[in-house]
């Protein structure tokens, strides 16, 4: 399973447990529908440290939460 798919995954099952949709984690973390949409996904290649920090402090999890298999 590459990166991309385990951060996908990952952002997925804490969407879930949390029960955020898409268009509020952007609104929370300021990114944009897109980016979310891609990186739910595993669309994104090269993602940035602050885009998973603000995604990671939205759900209060450390960002190596999402890099688990």
């Amino acid at each position: 399973m590459e990166i991309e798919e385990i951060v996908a995954k990952n952002l997925r099952t804490v969407m879930a447990e949390k029960n955020i949709s898409g268009v509020e984690l952007s609104r929370y973390t300021g990114l944009s529908e897109s980016t979310i949409h891609y990186i739910k996904n595993g669309n994104i290649s090269g993602i940035r440290f602050n885009t998973l920090q603000k995604i990671s402090e939205c759900f209060e999890v450390p960002v190596d939460y999402f890099f688990q298999p």
